[in-house]
Order: structure tokens, then C-alpha cells, then sequence
């Protein structure tokens, strides 16, 4: 009985890790962090420990909590494994760029260092179709025409004449 709810709880925590899509309450495609570094200690159950850093957020020092990675719900996603959490920070926008393994107390740690992959990875291209989904633009067809990376916000035009700036969130594919 015990290993069978324990294999449920782990199962139920790898589900919740692959919904997890908010650091500190932003989208982890929406943070101003170009890097993340993955770090992993073994501890002295045998379990890995993974940490995933993403750094200061913006010119003010506002610094990105370490590892509160939340799925849609609010709950804490939990990694169970490197693979997953690589395969996850993949799902999100970042590219594995280096690794470095060493031990600290002849414990190993691993390190990943990864980078954000904002050109191949937008979710939105120029001369998509797009409707906004909030506001006073709320529904009206517009066309991409640029995607600022400093702001990560896309331009959208509507018409001839207005063009407006929009996030990711504030967009969807226009449907027929």
C-alpha cells in the first residue's frame, strides 16, 4: 500500500513539474533573464536536489526567486530528475549552451547552463494573423509586423493605420 501511494505522489509530481509555467507569478517565457543555470547535488538519500537559478530580472537587481517554478494551478512544481527539468526548460524557451560537473564535500554536482532561445522559439511570427484577447482591441484581427526583443512585446497591426503593442498572453492565432 505504501509503495503504491508513494508511486502515485511521484507520478503526481512529475504531471504537475510538466504544467509548470510561472517563476515568481511571471510566465518563464515572459522573464527578462536570458540565462538559467540548473543545478543538481545528490543527497544523502541518493535523491537529487535541482535548483533552477534564473538570476536578476532586470536593471534594478530584482532578483528571480531560485526554483519557485509554480504549474497553472499556483502549486510548486517539484523536478525529480535532470532529464525533466532540461526537457522542461526546453518546453519553455532555453537551449543548453554548457555543462559542468565537480564535487563539493565528495558530493557531485552538476550545472547546466542554459540560454534563451527567443528568435527560433516565438510563438508568434511576422504576417500571422492574430486576434487580442483583452482591452479595448479585445477580438479585432490585426497582422504581426515586428517582435521587439528588449520588451518581448509584439507589434500588431490593425488595418492600415494603428499599430499597437501586445505580449504573448494578450494574443492567440486568428481563427477562421
Amino acid at each position: 500500500m505504501e509503495k503504491t501511494m508513494l508511486f502515485c505522489c511521484k507520478g503526481l509530481l512529475i504531471g504537475l513539474s510538466t504544467m509548470a509555467q510561472t517563476v515568481d507569478d511571471k510566465s518563464i517565457k515572459g522573464l527578462n533573464s536570458n540565462f538559467a543555470l540548473i543545478t543538481a547535488v545528490v543527497t544523502s538519500k541518493g535523491n537529487n536536489e535541482i535548483v533552477v537559478n534564473f538570476g536578476k530580472e532586470d536593471r534594478n537587481n530584482t532578483r528571480i526567486s531560485d526554483a519557485v517554478i509554480k504549474d497553472s494551478k499556483g502549486v510548486k512544481a517539484g523536478f525529480q530528475s535532470m532529464d525533466e527539468t532540461l526537457q522542461f526548460m526546453k518546453q519553455n524557451g532555453y537551449k543548453q549552451i554548457d555543462n559542468f560537473m565537480f564535487t563539493i564535500d565528495e558530493k557531485p554536482i552538476n550545472q547546466y547552463l542554459l540560454k534563451k532561445e527567443m528568435e527560433n522559439n516565438l510563438k508568434f511570427k511576422v504576417g500571422d494573423g492574430v486576434t487580442v484577447t483583452t482591452g479595448p482591441m479585445k477580438k479585432i484581427y490585426g497582422t504581426v509586423i515586428f517582435f521587439d526583443k528588449k520588451s518581448e512585446k509584439y507589434l500588431i497591426r490593425f488595418g492600415s493605420a494603428q499599430q499597437l503593442y501586445y505580449t504573448e498572453d494578450q494574443l492567440e492565432i486568428w481563427k477562421k
